[in-house]
């Protein structure tokens, strides 16, 4: 690791600076012939000495009574502290729209389209950048129960008190969702589990 920097985030910049090398090779007609050829030699170098390397697939699913243990710890979190987070819902809302936490707590309730059963999910993440990468995520009914929860007052008067936006369908810190997960599987004995695992 450079600087706390992830391998695989470092071969992924590098791969960014070789396609802007390529870029002005054949649209500038830059002689960048030698550049191209130090950087490949580089990349072969830091693969070897495994300073960059590809993302490791994660493979771990959360199990059905992982999810019920997780679901009533958060719910009986909620009940019992005031400025708690919904994540017996929020939880339940990755699972069902197979979305990161990151995207779920973007997501803008202007963006909710009810009558085509679909949510515009701003900047997803993807290799060529996430600026601007909007797409429409259809939602499946289990998920627009889970939506109506939270759009409950009992529920989302709760969440606004946090002091976030109430322009979000979560008006909530994406770390706390980390937090409040992680917590929750160290205090129940689950391991590695993140809250990404929830998405099918």
């Amino acid at each position: 690791m450079i600087d706390g920097v992830a391998p695989s985030t470092v071969l992924k910049d590098l791969s960014h600076i070789s396609s802007v090398l390529n870029h002005a090779e054949l649209v500038w007609g830059d002689d960048i012939a030698h550049t191209k050829n130090e950087l490949s030699h580089s990349l072969i170098g830091l693969k070897k000495a495994r300073i960059v390397t590809k993302s490791k697939e994660r493979d771990r699913l959360i199990a059905h009574e992982e999810l019920q243990i997780l679901t009533n710890h958060f719910y009986k979190g909620w009940k019992r502290v005031r400025n708690a987070i919904p994540m017996h819902l929020v939880m339940w809302l990755a699972i069902y729209t197979g979305r990161r936490e990151g995207e779920l707590c973007e997501m803008r309730l202007e963006d909710f389209d009810k009558e085509n059963n679909q949510w515009k999910i701003r900047d997803i993440k993807n290799p060529d950048g996430s600026k601007g990468n909007h797409k429409n995520a259809h939602l499946e009914p289990n998920a627009f129960l889970i939506i109506e929860e939270l759009l409950k007052p009992s529920i989302r008067n709760r969440m606004l008190e946090l002091g976030y936006s109430n322009d979000l369908l979560l008006p909530v810190n994406v770390q706390t969702v980390s937090d409040y997960f992680r917590r929750a599987c160290q205090l129940n004995g689950i391991e590695d589990l993140r809250v990404y695992d929830t998405r099918t």
